[in-house]
């Protein structure tokens, strides 16, 4: 399964673990469109419960977001966020993204962030844990 999301072009995952016992905790995924080449939906899950909370959510979303717009060209980044979801709206909008539209049949909001250079490099220098991860 892992070799598979690999191999795949439209979409990158990225499995968040746990620094001391190395177990899965959560997941990011960006999934890219054919008609939109520079545009990334991006999501994360923090499923372990007694992890959420911690920043670990942020500090993967900063990582990853670096990653795909140095690796894998994403120059803009949307999430589509329960309405109800106030704890990842807040992470979301926290981390420089606004409120793009809202769609009244899902009841979700999207929510852009259009980085420029400048910005993609000042996530690295917020984060806190970001080179444990890049000397890994």
């Amino acid at each position: 399964m892992q070799k598979k999301w690999e191999d795949e072009y439209d979409k990158s995952t990225f499995i968040i673990l746990d620094k001391e016992s190395k177990h899965m905790i959560g997941d990011i995924n960006m999934f890219f469109y054919e008609d939109e080449k520079y545009h990334g939906e991006i999501n994360v899950m923090i499923a372990e419960k007694e992890y959420r909370r911690k920043g670990l959510a942020k500090e993967a979303l900063r990582l990853f977001m670096h990653y795909a717009y140095r690796r894998l060209g994403a120059k803009e980044f949307a999430a589509k966020i329960d309405e109800d979801n106030e704890a990842s709206l807040n992470l979301f909008r926290n981390l420089g993204f606004h409120e793009e539209s809202y769609s009244s049949a899902f009841k979700q909001r999207t929510l852009m962030w259009r980085p420029t250079r400048e910005e993609i490099s000042e996530i690295l220098l917020d984060s806190t844990n970001v080179a444990t991860y890049l000397s890994s």
